[in-house]
């Protein structure tokens, strides 16, 4: 234990705060600015002298999360406390963590301070020179590769067998093989039509370039807005603006260094574009718009019902492969749209459960499978108030639920943005309990978006509520389904 001492000097004393994790005695060792919210037993100007400080739990849970599945004797990594986020360096043969700024950004700096003060200052500081130094010094020293995996935490929290040992996966890796030599010459003797080449063409330029996917997107989303557009002059506008913007943002990409910038022929077919635009008829821009987007929009979009759908489903199926019904359109922003939309997806799963007749796949999943956003399912769903938002939805979900119970189709729960993941699964959760009858049915399932960095939490509640009710709870993984929103916002908010 370090006494600690209103702080006298330029640099903070460090205070030690003891915590239990694994069974075992841990010691944090962390600045005096930071010690309030590492235990709240702590003062803001450290703690008197023989006092063992316990950690908050929240950080003390966080710890041992960092700590699972690490084998390295010294490791750091990014800890939330619930009050902040910290740097965290493990020191397994001290049983010490030493705790700072993320980055020990803030710890870096005051080493910096204290390597530049005069020897006089120096001695005025005492210890606390020596000891911030070494402080920022150990994160500096640690390679951020040892700290454990999310595959490491799991495995060593589930009790599972290591998955990456290629022994106990030979059988799994040689019929991959196999298949993949039976498909490789099937792939490569495949050759597609003009039209499909080139709405590859234009969906791999919009991969490649985000200032052109951004305005694609915005065009392709508008132009159901604009249907009572006859004549096509409103068509050919957004037409025309999606082309300027694009080369505008260009021009401002280039002025940033060029990183995200077009290459000089697709700026050039741009500006051929726009002139080609502003000549021809505006009912000749619209219905070309029109029918590129419907050629593109059918290589995503099965039909506009399950009658519709029905050949590319039945092709599905003889493939050996099952596929998911999702109701597209699922914005809504009144109580009306919600049960609309509600309608839509009690109309799936009736045209679900009339395709496949009860059938189920190799996985005793039923091949009928519809998938549903609960959002659509209330016109304010919000994290905040989850009383009113279950108020909204509990009644609509229940009925989705009871239906395809009934009828024998598998209800998939889309989790959406990570800012409603977790009240989707709290709704579904609610749903389940809601209905004894309900909460022992296995065919539902839910998504979990495996891109985000707290996917394992999120993965391990879900594993909880399957537990819960003593079921085998299917999950889809989506690599990245809102990447590019979430990305961006958080890049907005830093």
């Amino acid at each position: 234990m370090l006494e600690s001492s209103p702080q006298s000097g330029l640099l903070p004393d460090l205070v030690s705060v003891e915590t239990t994790l694994a069974g075992e005695r841990w010691s944090i060792l962390v600045s005096e600015d930071l010690a309030a919210a590492v235990s709240a037993d702590c003062p803001l100007h450290g703690a008197s002298a023989g006092i063992a400080l316990q950690a908050r739990p929240r950080l003390q849970a966080a710890l041992a999360i960092a700590l699972t599945g690490a084998t390295a004797p010294r490791f750091r990594a990014v800890v939330d406390g619930g009050d902040a986020l910290f740097g965290a360096l493990f020191e397994r043969g001290f049983r010490r963590i030493r705790l700072g700024s993320p980055g020990f950004a803030v710890e870096r700096a005051q080493a910096t301070l204290a390597e530049a003060l005069s020897f006089a200052q120096q001695r005025g500081e005492g210890d606390r020179v020596v000891a911030i130094t070494e402080h920022a010094a150990m994160w500096r020293l640690v390679s951020a590769d040892d700290a454990p995996l999310d595959i490491d935490r799991a495995i060593a929290l589930h009790d599972l067998d290591d998955v990456r040992d290629a022994a106990a996966f030979a059988d799994v890796e040689a019929a991959a093989r196999t298949l993949a030599d039976d498909l490789a010459p099937r792939l490569a003797a495949y050759r597609p039509g003009l039209l499909e080449r080139l709405s590859q063409w234009g969906l791999g330029l919009q991969a490649d370039y985000p200032v052109l996917r951004v305005h694609a997107l915005r065009l392709v989303a508008a132009l159901p807005s604009v249907d009572h557009d006859v004549r096509g002059g409103e068509v050919a506008r957004l037409v025309g603006e999606m082309l300027r913007r694009t080369r505008a943002d260009h021009r401002r990409a280039q002025a940033d260094g060029g990183a995200l910038a077009l290459p000089t022929p697709l700026v050039a077919a741009l500006a051929l574009a726009a002139v080609t635009v502003a000549i021809l008829p505006a009912s000749w821009v619209a219905g070309l718009t029109r029918w590129a987007v419907r050629r593109v929009a059918g290589i995503f979009i099965a039909g506009e019902d399950v009658q519709r759908a029905r050949p590319a489903l039945q092709a599905l199926t003889a493939s050996g492969r099952a596929a998911t019904l999702d109701q597209l359109g699922e914005l809504v922003v009144t109580a009306d749209e919600a049960d609309h939309y509600r309608d839509a997806v009690l109309a799936l799963i009736d045209g679900a459960a009339a395709l496949h007749t009860g059938a189920r796949n190799s996985a005793d999943l039923p091949l009928a499978h519809v998938s549903v956003k609960v959002s659509a399912l209330s016109a304010h769903y919000d994290a905040i108030d989850v009383e009113g938002t279950w108020r909204r939805v509990g009644p609509r979900l229940r009925m989705v639920l009871r239906r395809a119970m009934e009828l024998g189709v598998f209800i998939n729960l889309d989790a959406e943005h990570e800012s409603v993941r977790d009240l989707t699964l709290e709704m579904l959760r609610r749903a389940l309990r809601s209905d004894d009858a309900l909460w022992q049915h296995r065919d539902v399932g839910i998504v979990v978006q495996a891109y985000l960095r707290d996917a394992p939490a999120h993965l391990a509640a879900v594993v909880e509520l399957a537990r819960e009710r003593a079921v085998c709870m299917p999950i889809r993984l989506v690599k990245g389904a809102y990447w590019d929103a979430e990305t961006t916002e958080a890049d907005a908010h830093r």
